[in-house]
């Protein structure tokens, strides 16, 4: 896609892929922005409670926690679909063109799979959970797992687009 318009040898198919990841990434974005600045907003009201009231406000520091985990993985999604992790590119910049595109493509591949296997175990995981409570919200222990569901079900879309990207031939603009 080249300023929102189909490529010449680009698919239909990878032409809305690249949309729709579009719109997850910035939709993740600003959920992980929401979920980092509602951590801190409990963490300061914790720490402000404690020193003012020498007592935490009930359950602070279960939502501080909550959305802790939310920012992580919403973000390592985001890192991931930024490709920010770390990578061994100088072991595999010493390899063959024709060799290195293979390894690419089978650890894209390997990625996807990795991410479905999270998929199903966290939704597994989530499900187990959801009718357990934390002591002090009475929310749902499910809620630390949901971001795992997220997190596993945009890294698959993104590696996807990665895998789908490798396969396409060289484009050009129409």
């Amino acid at each position: 896609m080249a300023n929102g318009r189909l490529l010449f040898s680009e698919t239909p198919m990878l032409f809305y892929l690249k949309r729709l990841n579009a719109s997850v990434e910035r939709t993740m974005y600003w959920m992980t922005v929401s979920a980092t600045l509602l951590f801190i907003v409990f963490v300061l009201l914790g720490v402000i409670s404690r020193y003012l009231t020498r007592s935490p406000i009930l359950g602070s520091i279960e939502m501080s926690r909550l959305f802790f985990v939310w920012a992580c993985f919403l973000a390592a999604s985001l890192g991931y679909r930024k490709q920010a992790h770390i990578s061994l590119s100088f072991l595999t910049g010493l390899l063959p063109d024709k060799i290195r595109k293979a390894l690419d493509l089978g650890i894209d591949l390997l990625c996807l799979i990795f991410f479905m296997m999270i998929l199903s175990g966290s939704l597994r995981v989530t499900g187990l959970l959801w009718a357990t409570q934390l002591p002090a919200s009475g929310y749902s222990q499910g809620w630390f797992y949901v971001p795992v569901v997220i997190a596993s079900v945009t890294m698959a879309l993104f590696a996807a687009e990665q895998f789908a990207i490798k396969f396409s031939p060289p484009h050009r603009s129409l």
